[in-house]
């Protein structure tokens, strides 16, 4: 191993501004787009009001309860737990709908409390579901409301963003410390500090959803020491080629396209070719079914599952990196970490090279239509040059989403207009403070 090469592989001319997403050029202060930004162009997008749907299905849940349910027979949180998790698993009928096919299942109100129980009970004793689904009701057992169902979600969101972040940042300080005892003392007391703030917010989410405490156990981790050997054991057991070197959070920058990204892990094979590798600790790790949802044309043929996903998202990391540097790329993988399990998967995943350079180009075409489009708009009047590209990419999204949502049909040019200029006014100001902080 050459300190050479791993200075040469790990200059970039760019960095990445954590909290917007923006990677910056560290001399010019041009903003590109991130590839993960670019991708949520293409890929299908939840239902804007499905909190409402959630809603509505406890009101339902809840209005069949009180009619068919005495007191002592079955707990309203058992009553849901029941459905919510073996809803389909049940049998169903295929029924036709403008030509398509779709499961029809039999409605909660032709059951009554024998017959619904006889059916879930038993589906309940023959069906392994490892994770159990969250149930969407208050400690005190009123149903959330869509803001409160928000809440929950975020707390989700914010407890695995901190156990994976652990995850990573005990992987590269292993890399990092085999290769040149860089970094190590200063990455441990970033995990250490991150290890706190996720047992702290375990204990504060227990306390406010109590009546589903368990959910949250799977954060816990009640030795950190022990956690990160069992991580990094667990971790060597993938017995992966690291070839020359292995360049943990590789940073990818392509200039020409107004794009940039961050690969967890670029090994350095030869002079010729290279492995990217990333790490994924999401709850599941799903692969393309007949249920799935898909993408926007022209990507209709790959799914919204983790699959189909990584393996796009990868290959446009591989694709920038043979772009730019003239290199081959040799194998393309995931290292999945299951937290039930404790354990590493290795899932090698396929190089879509036509999607991503189609993906790649596409990027460029639009911010180009994009400056043309926006030239001499008030949205993009007193704008820094160096933020139009991130600004209008981030105004594009909104735009494509209030569309998805059909907000953009009903709101008048006004309301479009003033929320727009919202998000442009929140843009910049967040920008012009980064600015400041350099």
């Amino acid at each position: 191993m050459s300190k050479e090469l791993y200075d040469k592989l790990t200059d970039a001319p760019i960095w990445l501004e954590p909290e917007s997403h923006v990677y910056i050029d560290k001399i010019t202060k041009q903003r590109y787009t991130s590839v993960t930004t670019t991708l949520s162009r293409y890929k299908p997008k939840m239902p804007h009001d499905i909190k409402d749907t959630i809603h509505k299905q406890y009101v339902k849940l809840f209005a069949w309860y009180a009619i068919n349910v005495k007191e002592n027979e079955i707990s309203l949180q058992r009553f849901i737990y029941l459905y919510i998790n073996y809803n389909y698993h049940r049998s169903f009928q295929v029924k036709k709908w403008e030509g398509k096919k779709y499961n029809s299942y039999k409605k909660i109100q032709f059951y009554d409390l024998p017959s619904f129980l006889e059916e879930f009970e038993y589906l309940e004793s023959i069906v392994v579901t490892p994770r159990k689904k969250s149930l969407y009701i208050n400690s005190d057992s009123s149903i959330m409301e869509t803001t409160e169902i928000q809440a929950f979600w975020d707390t989700l969101t914010k407890l695995a963003n901190l156990y994976g972040e652990i995850v990573h940042a005990t992987i590269e300080r292993e890399l990092i410390f085999v290769a040149y005892l860089l970094k190590k003392r200063h990455l441990q007391t970033y995990i250490e500090e991150l290890s706190l703030e996720l047992s702290q917010l375990v204990i504060f989410a227990k306390s406010k959803y109590s009546n589903q405490s368990k959910i949250f156990d799977e954060y816990i981790i009640l030795n950190l020491n022990d956690f990160q050997k069992m991580i990094v054991k667990s971790f060597k057991s993938l017995d992966l080629d690291w070839g020359r070197i292995t360049i943990p959070e590789k940073m990818v920058v392509l200039k020409t396209h107004f794009l940039a990204g961050m690969t967890d892990l670029y090994s350095d094979i030869c002079d010729v070719y290279f492995d990217l590798g990333d790490h994924k600790t999401n709850k599941v790790f799903s692969y393309p079914n007949e249920d799935s949802n898909h993408w926007y044309v022209p990507f209709d043929h790959l799914t919204d599952e983790s699959f189909d996903v990584y393996s796009l998202q990868m290959s446009i990391y591989a694709t920038i990196i043979m772009m730019t540097t003239g290199k081959k790329l040799r194998n393309l993988w995931v290292s999945y970490y299951n937290r039930l399990t404790g354990e590493f998967t290795k899932i090698d995943i396929p190089f879509l090279y036509e999607e991503a350079k189609t993906i790649i180009e596409l990027h460029k075409i639009n911010v180009l239509k994009n400056r043309e489009k926006y030239a001499n708009h008030p949205l993009t009047a007193d704008v820094d040059p160096n933020y139009i590209d991130v600004l209008l990419s981030i105004l594009e999204k909104n735009r494509m989403e209030d569309v998805t949502s059909g907000w953009i049909a009903s709101a008048t040019k006004e309301e479009r207009t003033k929320k727009y200029t919202e998000i442009k006014n929140f843009v910049v100001n967040k920008q012009i403070e980064i600015d400041n902080d350099q």
